[in-house]
C-alpha cells in the first residue's frame, strides 16, 4: 500500500496495513440497492486526486452530504481527530485537520445502530436519515455552547459537527419527544469521531 504527501495539509506517516473504513458492509445499517442489472454502472463519484486539490473542510463536507444513491465506494476515507485519511486502488492521501479544530459525526437511532470509532462517510450508513432534529453540545469544563440548533441528518443517517480538539462535551439530541445523551472527547488522537451509541428515549 502506497501512502503518497500532499501540500498544504500535513501528512502522516502510515504505518503497516491501515484500516480505513470503520463500517464495514456487515457493521451497517441496509443501504438500499442501486437499481438495475448487476452489471449496471455505479455512480461516479470524486476521485481522491480530486478531493485532494481541495481542502480538508471540503472533503468532509462533500463525502459526508453525498447523497447514498450517489456514493463511490472505490474512494475510502476514514475521520480521524486529527486527520482524514483517503485510500484508493491501494494508495492512501492524509489531510491534516485544520488547526485546532476536528469533526466528529452523530447517529442517533431508535432501534438499529453499528459499531463505530472513526467515521467513514463513504460507507457509515445509521438508522435515522435525512430526520429533523435539535442538536446541543455544550463544553463540561466551561459550559460553553458550541451548538444549539435545528437540523437534520444528511442522507447517511448522521450529523456532523466542528468542534474544537481538546475538549469534553455533553451533546443532546432530541427528535420529537424523544431524546439522546452522550458525553464526547476530542482530547486524544484515537478519541471516537463516529458516535453511533446515542439511543433515542422518551423524554421524561
Amino acid at each position: 500500500m502506497r501512502t503518497r504527501m500532499i501540500t498544504p495539509a500535513v501528512v502522516f506517516a502510515v504505518a503497516g496495513a491501515l484500516l480505513l473504513s470503520a463500517c464495514s458492509p456487515a457493521e451497517q445499517t441496509a443501504r438500499p440497492e442501486p437499481s438495475g442489472s448487476a452489471t449496471s454502472a455505479r455512480p461516479s463519484g470524486p476521485s481522491m486526486k480530486e478531493l485532494s486539490r481541495t481542502d480538508v473542510r471540503t472533503v468532509i463536507d462533500r463525502l459526508d452530504r453525498a447523497p447514498i444513491s450517489e456514493r463511490d465506494d472505490a474512494v475510502s476515507a476514514s475521520i480521524r481527530t486529527d486527520r482524514v485519511v483517503l485510500g484508493e486502488d491501494g494508495d492512501q492521501i492524509e489531510m491534516a485537520m485544520p488547526d485546532g479544530l476536528t469533526y466528529i459525526s452523530f447517529a442517533p437511532y431508535r432501534s438499529q445502530t453499528h459499531d463505530c470509532t472513526f467515521h467513514a462517510p463513504s460507507s457509515c450508513v445509521g438508522e435515522l436519515r435525512n430526520t429533523e432534529l435539535h442538536l446541543t453540545i455544550t463544553d463540561l469544563a466551561t459550559g460553553e455552547t458550541y451548538a444549539d440548533e435545528q437540523t437534520r441528518t444528511f442522507d447517511n443517517g448522521f450529523i456532523g459537527v466542528w468542534l474544537p480538539r481538546g475538549i469534553t462535551a455533553d451533546v443532546v439530541i432530541v427528535i420529537g419527544d424523544s431524546e439522546a445523551r452522550s458525553v464526547i472527547s476530542t482530547v486524544n488522537e484515537k478519541d471516537p469521531t463516529c458516535i453511533t451509541t446515542m439511543p433515542l428515549k422518551k423524554r421524561g
